[in-house]
């Protein structure tokens, strides 16, 4: 009978441990695919912003490029306004100090001019700077760094011990725990399981006393 209940206890303990086997395989897929899934998603937030940035770079050119044309044309302006000043100033007979009045105006005409367009430049930039911490805050706003524990892994080990435990119980009617049914399979434990055996083998024969 000790040999069916045996067998049928193995087997459920062979069922069981297949079915753990079964739930850790599919959560270790699924772990895998949702490990995938954000690192895909973190790379696409990563790209978008990239490109957010790039188009920011353009943007920044653009305001260079603006501004270095702006002070050219102020330059360009403030020369010719010089020349017409002092053509105008020959040809109605006008010279010293008018003249340099009027050239000191234009210069510092020129001069603010060209702070204004630095000024400008300077706004731009600042926006376009913002614009970039916006990006980034919209990156980690999508960014997800979750951490996945691995799926505990069952153990045949573990799961042959439970039944040896439930056997053990089932067989000698009363609560085994693991630690003894493990000290059980040690060579202490089988020897002190032997002896056992072996005093309540001579006790039914009616034999008593050491051997």
């Amino acid at each position: 009978m000790s040999f069916v209940l045996g067998g049928l206890m193995l087997a459920q303990g062979i069922s069981g441990y297949m079915q753990s086997k079964q739930q850790y395989d599919f959560a270790l897929r699924e772990q895998e695919y949702k490990i995938k899934q954000q690192q895909e998603n973190n790379l696409e937030a990563r790209r978008a912003g990239n490109r957010k940035h790039e188009t920011v770079d353009r943007n920044v050119n653009k305001a260079h490029e603006a501004h270095t044309a702006s002070l050219a044309n102020i330059d360009a302006n403030a020369m010719l306004a010089r020349s017409e000043s002092i053509v105008a100033a020959a040809a109605s007979g006008t010279a010293g100090l008018s003249v340099s009045d009027s050239i000191l105006n234009i210069e510092r005409n020129a001069a603010k001019a060209e702070y204004n367009a630095s000024a400008g430049l300077s706004d731009t930039l600042e926006s376009l700077e913002l614009s970039r911490e916006q990006i980034e805050s919209e990156v980690r706003a999508r960014t997800n760094n979750s951490l996945f524990l691995p799926p505990q892994k069952p153990s045949p080990f573990a799961a042959l011990l439970g039944t040896a435990t439930s056997y053990a119980g089932a067989t000698y009617g009363k609560s085994w725990d693991d630690e003894t049914v493990s000290n059980w399979f040690s060579d202490e434990g089988y020897s002190t399981a032997a002896t056992t055996t072996s005093n309540l083998s001579r006790a039914s024969y009616g034999i008593t006393g050491p051997r």
